[in-house]
């Protein structure tokens, strides 16, 4: 933001050495060639660069937090669970949060390609019942089974019923140890969300 100055004032247009043939070709933008339309597009752009950052700068940290906090819910219950991000970076930020709100680290699993396997040790059927929390890439949709877990949580937003489906099917299977699987989606603010949302439904 700081970058952006605060007056842009008159700009020339940049000497763009443009050919008589491209000047008056119909596919020519105006401001490419007159100077007060060109200052206009220019504050116009400035003007969208100022309002993303000013929308950037209102991020905050709310939305993982609040993820981190029913994931330590359904661990306090003494809840085996899953949860899976498509973004690696997301699920280390929720282990520090984890950790930070007092769950033992060695309760904290995350498992990306390189340690798939270990995931079938700490959730498989056979597996032990003590509350733990299993941090999973997408590398984990699929070809494994962890019905060890009663819980599967998505921490992001499935882009592909296929992708959802992938994931449910690693802890909803026929031989669950489990009477009763919880799955949950995130909660996306109506505004941003697609479609998705109605199409998940249908299928649940």
């Amino acid at each position: 933001l700081s970058m952006i100055p605060k007056k842009l004032g008159q700009r020339k247009i940049p000497k763009w050495n443009l050919s008589e043939e491209t000047k008056e070709s119909p596919i020519t933008p105006d401001w490419l060639i007159d100077e007060r339309l060109f200052n206009d597009s220019l504050n116009k752009e400035k003007k969208s660069y100022m309002a993303i950052s000013n929308l950037i700068c209102k991020m905050g940290d709310s939305i993982e937090k609040s993820r981190a906090d029913l994931l330590v819910e359904h661990y306090n219950k003494g809840d085996k669970t899953l949860a899976f991000d498509w973004h690696l970076i997301s699920l280390h930020t929720m282990r520090d949060l984890l950790i930070n709100r007092g769950i033992p680290e060695d309760r904290i699993f995350l498992f990306d390609s390189k340690n798939k396997s270990d995931a079938e040790k700490h959730f498989s059927l056979n597996s032990d019942t003590l509350p733990s929390i299993g941090l999973c890439s997408d590398s984990l949709n699929e070809g494994i089974n962890l019905q060890g877990a009663n819980v599967m949580i998505n921490l992001d937003r499935p882009t592909t019923i296929r992708r959802f489906e992938q994931r449910m099917g690693r802890v909803d299977r026929m031989n669950s140890r489990y009477d009763e699987i919880t799955i949950q989606i995130p909660i996306i603010p109506e505004d941003i969300s697609s479609h998705m949302n109605d199409h998940l439904t249908e299928r649940l």
